[in-house]
């Protein structure tokens, strides 16, 4: 899954307006610019950091999954599963073998890493490169859950 940042900022703009929320009081609470928020809507700003998001859904009061998350495409039933099937098996044997080990490990200790977090993992890069280690993908898969714990 890759991130489009077009969709993550128009689910920003919706959240943000279904909340009644005006680009300079979210920039605020975040932050952030107001050009830089609405950068983040229009999708002319690319390139947000981790924290970013993750201030951005705490201040929307979202999971940041929501924030990243792709539409969902008109199709019918057995063709969408079909397709999910096929986009499920491609991405996990594409997932890259350090969070596949880190996977693992969680699931051997009694803590399977849901799909969606995953996914959201996979798709994560700081300073356009993944985490090189499994710690460095522990530390990750800790921040992330804790932006999609309900405080």
């Amino acid at each position: 899954m890759s991130i489009d940042a077009k969709e993550v900022g128009r689910q920003i703009r919706k959240t943000r307006e279904s909340k009644h929320l005006s680009v300079d009081h979210l920039a605020q609470m975040v932050q952030m610019t107001g050009n830089e928020i609405v950068g983040l809507e229009n999708g002319t700003i690319h390139d947000v950091g981790f924290e970013h998001l993750d201030a951005l859904a705490r201040a929307l009061e979202v999971r940041m999954i929501e924030l990243i998350k792709e539409p969902q495409r008109s199709q019918g039933a057995e063709e969408v599963a079909a397709e999910e099937a096929r986009e499920r098996e491609s991405f996990w044997s594409g997932l890259p073998p350090l969070l596949r080990t880190l996977i693992d490990q969680e699931l051997k200790r009694g803590h399977p890493v849901p799909e969606d977090v995953v996914r959201s993992l996979a798709s994560i890069n700081f300073q356009d490169k993944q985490p090189s280690g499994v710690e460095e993908w522990r530390t990750v898969l800790n921040a992330l859950l804790r932006t999609l714990t309900p405080t």
